[in-house]
Order: C-alpha cells, then sequence, then structure tokens
C-alpha cells in the first residue's frame, strides 16, 4: 500500500517527438531563414538528442527492474504492530510519512524501499502503533488554572483525617506569600478529610478573598471573597446556579455552578505559559494529538490563537463556546450569532468547534435548570440553522428529556444534512428508550467514562456506561477526560483504555463486565470515534494512506498482551503532524 512518485520516460520521449516535428519543419523552409530562426534549429536539435538519449538511459534502467523511482520518506517505523483501525481492521507491521501525511502502511519490506539517507528509522520491535488519540470533552484552561494558580487540596497527599485542619494550613501556606487582597483558590478531591466552611475560611484568612471549590460545580467562599464578588443578599441567582442564603438572606458562602461570580483573573503571558504547558504534559505526553477544548475566559481563545500563529500549540484544538447562561460562559447567544461564523472555522491545528447549552447543571441537592424547554428549543434552532454543532450539556433523565426534545424540535424545523449534534453526559446508564431514541435522530452520546469508578451522572441507577451496547446498536461514542485538573487520572488515556476492557476501576473494583469491549473497539472509541464527532474522519482518527500523521507509540502491543496489564502500558512516542513531539525515555 504505496504511493511510489514514478517517472517512466513517457515525458521525455513526448517531448522529443514535438521537438522532431518542429525540427522537420524548420528545415523544410526557404533559404531566407535568418540567422537567428538557424540557431534556434541548431538549439532545438541539441535539445531533441539530450532528451532522446535521457529516454534510451530510461528504458535502460527499466530492462534493469529499477524503473520506479520513489521520494523516500521522512520518518519510517518498522517492525511493530501498527493498528489503523480502518474500515477492515487491518493492522500491519510498518508505517511511513512524508511531511505531515501518512503515505505508506504495510509490512516491513514495503516500507523498507521508502527508506533514503535522510529518512529517520524507528524500530518498533514489536511495539504497538494506534492513530492519535482525541479528547472529545475537555477543559483544557481549567486544568491549566489548578495546575499553575491554584492549591492542591487532594487527600492525599494531604493527611487523611476528619477534620479540616490540614486543608486551612496547606491554605494558609499559600496565603502567607502573597500580599492582602490576592484571590486564592483551592480544589479537592478531598477524600476522608472535612472540607473546611465559610466560617473558617473567614477567620483564618479575614484579609484574602479564598474560595475552596470540591470541583467543577460547588463552592465555599469566605467574607472577603463574597465583598470583592460583591455577592450580598440582594445577588439574584443566575439562571440555572445557586447562592446559598441563611435565614436572614445573607449567602452564607456557599455556592453551585457560578464560579463566574469571582472576578480572578491571571497575567496574560503566565496563563499563556500554563495552557502551552498544560497541554504539553497532560494531553501530549498522554498519546492525545487533538482536543476539543472548552475554555472559561474569553483571554485564552486569543492565547491559543497565539500560540498558533507562533508554531507552540502542542497539540491540535477545536474551540467550543459556552453560551450563557452556563458554567463559566464565554459568550451571549446574541453576540455569538452577531459574528457571523460557525463551526469548522479554522485549520488542520486550530478550529473552531461547537456551541455548547447547559440544560442543567448539577449538585444542590434540587435541579438547577439552565433554560426551560421553550427557549432550550428556540436557541437550539437558532444556531442550528447558522450551522453550528451543538453540544447540549444533560445531566440526569429530565435533563437529557429536555435535551432530546429540543433536538427533535430542531430536525423537525430545519433538517439540516448531518449537524452530528451531541448530547454531553447521557449514556451513563442503560436505557433503552432514550437511546433507541437518539439512535432515530442520529444523534451522538457522549458519556463521560473517568466516572465510570464512581456512579451514573445524575439520579440514575441501572447498568453503568453501557458501551458494549451502545456500539451494537451502531452509536460511536467518543472518548473523553471532561478534566478540570483536580482528578489527575482522568487525563490517563491508558487507564481510561483498559478500563473501556477490563470494566475495573484503578482498585480493581469490576462494573458490569457485560459491557465490556474488545481493545480495537476501545481504541476507536479514543480515537475513531472522536474524529468523526468533531467532523475530522477524513483527515484522522485512523492510519491510513493520505491521513494526517499523528500516531502513537506504546510501549507494547496492546492486541497481544492480557488484558490485566493493558493499564501497564506506556506511552512511548507522540506524533503530531509528521513529527515525533513526545519521546519517552526508556
Amino acid at each position: 500500500m504505496l504511493t511510489p512518485e514514478i517517472n517512466d520516460g513517457q515525458t521525455g520521449s513526448r517531448r522529443a517527438q514535438v521537438q522532431e516535428v518542429r525540427l522537420e519543419s524548420v528545415v523544410s523552409r526557404s533559404n531566407g531563414v535568418s540567422l537567428l530562426k538557424h540557431t534556434w534549429i541548431v538549439l532545438a536539435f541539441a535539445v531533441s538528442v539530450c532528451t532522446l538519449v535521457l529516454v534510451m538511459q530510461s528504458e535502460h534502467a527499466a530492462a534493469q527492474g529499477s524503473a520506479d523511482v520513489v521520494t523516500p520518506a521522512d520518518l519510517v517505523l518498522l517492525g511493530g504492530r501498527v493498528i489503523t483501525l480502518d474500515p477492515d481492521d487491518h493492522t500491519t507491521k510498518a508505517i511511513a510519512v512524508r511531511g505531515n501525511r501518512i503515505v505508506g502502511v504495510g509490512s516491513d519490506t514495503e516500507i523498507q524501499r521508502l527508506v533514503g539517507p535522510k529518512t529517520r528509522v524507528i524500530q518498533l520491535h514489536g511495539r504497538g502503533v494506534t492513530p492519535g488519540f482525541i479528547d472529545s470533552h475537555t477543559h483544557v484552561e481549567s486544568t491549566a488554572e489548578f495546575r499553575n494558580f491554584w492549591v492542591d487540596l487532594h487527600s492525599p497527599p494531604l493527611p487523611v483525617e476528619h477534620s479540616s485542619a490540614a486543608i486551612l494550613q496547606k491554605l494558609r501556606e499559600r496565603v502567607t506569600q502573597l500580599p492582602a487582597g490576592t484571590w486564592v483558590v483551592g480544589e479537592g478531591p478531598f477524600g476522608s478529610q472535612v472540607p473546611p466552611t465559610a466560617a473558617e475560611l473567614s477567620a483564618a484568612f479575614p484579609n484574602h478573598p479564598v474560595v475552596v471549590k470540591y470541583g467543577m460545580h460547588q463552592y465555599v467562599a469566605n467574607r472577603k471573597a463574597l465583598a470583592m464578588a460583591n455577592i450580598t443578599k440582594l445577588t439574584p441567582d443566575p439562571p440555572g446556579a445557586k447562592i446559598e442564603r441563611g435565614n436572614d438572606g445573607e449567602p452564607t458562602g456557599m455556592l453551585y455552578e457560578c464560579f463566574e461570580l469571582f472576578p480572578i483573573t491571571y497575567p496574560r503571558a503566565e496563563l499563556k505559559h500554563a495552557l502551552e504547558t498544560t497541554l504539553t504534559e497532560d494531553f501530549l505526553k498522554q498519546g492525545v494529538t487533538t482536543v476539543y477544548e472548552l475554555s472559561v475566559t474569553q483571554p485564552a481563545n486569543g492565547l491559543y490563537q497565539e500560540l498558533h500563529d507562533e508554531g507552540k500549540l502542542p497539540v491540535r484544538l477545536h474551540i467550543g463556546y459556552m453560551i450563557y447562561p452556563a458554567l463559566q460562559p464565554v459568550i451571549d447567544l446574541e453576540s455569538l450569532l452577531k459574528m457571523g461564523i460557525h463551526s469548522g472555522f479554522g485549520d488542520d491545528w486550530l478550529r473552531i468547534g461547537p456551541a455548547k447549552l447547559f440544560v442543567n447543571g448539577a449538585g444542590a441537592g434540587v435541579p438547577l435548570i439552565r433554560r426551560d424547554q421553550a427557549t432550550l428549543n428556540n436557541t437550539a434552532l437558532r444556531l442550528h440553522h447558522a450551522g453550528w454543532q451543538l453540544w447540549l450539556h444533560a445531566i440526569g433523565e429530565p435533563a437529557q428529556d429536555m435535551a432530546l426534545e429540543a433536538l427533535e424540535t430542531v430536525y423537525r424545523a430545519d433538517p439540516r444534512s448531518d449537524p452530528r449534534h451531541r448530547i454531553e453526559h447521557i449514556g451513563g446508564v442503560l436505557d433503552q428508550p432514550r437511546f433507541d431514541r437518539m439512535q432515530r435522530l442520529g444523534i451522538i452520546p457522549v458519556p463521560t467514562e473517568p466516572a465510570l469508578p464512581y456512579g451514573p451522572s445524575g439520579d440514575s441507577t441501572g447498568v453503568l456506561y453501557p458501551y458494549r451496547t451502545l456500539l451494537a446498536m451502531g452509536f460511536q461514542p467518543p472518548g473523553n477526560s471532561d478534566t478540570g485538573g483536580s482528578y489527575s487520572w482522568q487525563m490517563n488515556v491508558i487507564a481510561r483504555l483498559a478500563m473501556f476492557v477490563t470494566r475495573a476501576s484503578e482498585n480493581g473494583t469490576s462494573y458490569h463486565p457485560e459491557e465490556a469491549v474488545s481493545v480495537s473497539q476501545a481504541l476507536r472509541i479514543l480515537s475513531t470515534y472522536g474524529a468523526y464527532a468533531g467532523f475530522e474522519e477524513k483527515t484522522r482518527g485512523t492510519l491510513e494512506l493520505g491521513k494526517l500523521a499523528d500516531l502513537v507509540v506504546l510501549s507494547n502491543d496492546p492486541l497481544s498482551i492480557a488484558r490485566d496489564r493493558l493499564k501497564d502500558l506506556k506511552i512511548d512516542a507522540t506524533i503530531i503532524d509528521g513529527a515525533v513531539r513526545y519521546e519517552r525515555l526508556r
């Protein structure tokens, strides 16, 4: 399966024939031909002779069995298991790259023909090669903030104790380094520790605004933070969010789904560095070559473009817009529509992705609906009509029914071809009636697979994350980390690969093993289906001729090792656009 570039001498032969015709025409003219024409005749004859000599040499070379002149590859990987994930599920021994495209997939002998004096050759020694992984729903900016600016309150490494003392001490260490009035944010999860109360934070840190995050959706703030955010008894709850209040109507310091109320910003240069570092450390080194990002501030979008223009983007990016009302929205509906752009604008490195609509939030023990059904239907229809791909965030059955109803209304009103709208977080529990409705409408379900060890999204019970059922119905659910940084294992692609196949969490607990999938199916979830879910299947997601050279070298062959050893695989190299962007020291 090669793409050789061949010069068989036919072009030179035709050129010689043309020159000969011109020569005969010239010598048959009258004796009044000018000296200039005689000069042209001599030159034409010389060219014809040279061309005929080249043709004869080419024919001689062909007789010697070397007619094909193959342009060497820039990068060749030999002696492994190349898992193409093409429609026929081919596996081969070797693969070749020229420029940023795949130009050869085949046996070692076939691909060896593409090796030239300047070709870099990687000997795989039986290791596996897969398409680059695609993270189809994540929060890079939030992860960058956690990694670079916030206080890590995980337990461990904090001691395991049933109090807030260790958390307060960790926050105190940061506060003492900062001038009064500087924002301090800490985030768990907290394990067995008791998160501090707003009163404890206020007493310990009267001069610094301090917010402790339980995760993406719930936070506790001290009095200084509430004052600097101007959150008072008169502050209304944002749509689909909640400010907890005491009997006197004053905020208690506990908030849900409204982190955007806190006016926390970071220096532009530091945030830019944090984004680049996070994309490298938490995605590129995990074998991820394309990321579907949901940024949480407007400046981040410009910083991504700066990194792109400087050639410093570590991975390919799709940028999605969270539309107000939402958790940390970056734009409102009218402003987005006035821009006149839509999903798909950009290039292979940086592209505008979806418009994300929050149907509801999470936490607080009560439904936090962002939009009523009529508003959701109208908003979705306007975005659909403008050419946007829609991601509908819906946790739990009531919100998922609202999302299904909205998309059915959209399709009925404007049956645009192949919109590939998605419902985020559906599929966390086996739900045949809703699955049937999604199948009929052509909706892409996007379960959040890292949540498997923690139970279903929302208030559902039953078979968790039924991937085998979804695949059997013809769905292509894309893999995703949906991380904000605090649950670091969510970004571990290998851990998620193993979980798909073994249905076991990190501690070995098995969850509904009847829904396990094969290694090849798991790899498709993590790459091929992600490409389809972002309209990128023509350029990535499989290892086929002409596609972008985005691939991953694993430390072993995942198709031949025991299932319980999948979790031990390592990312040996990540190749993007034909270049080795990461290589593990072995």
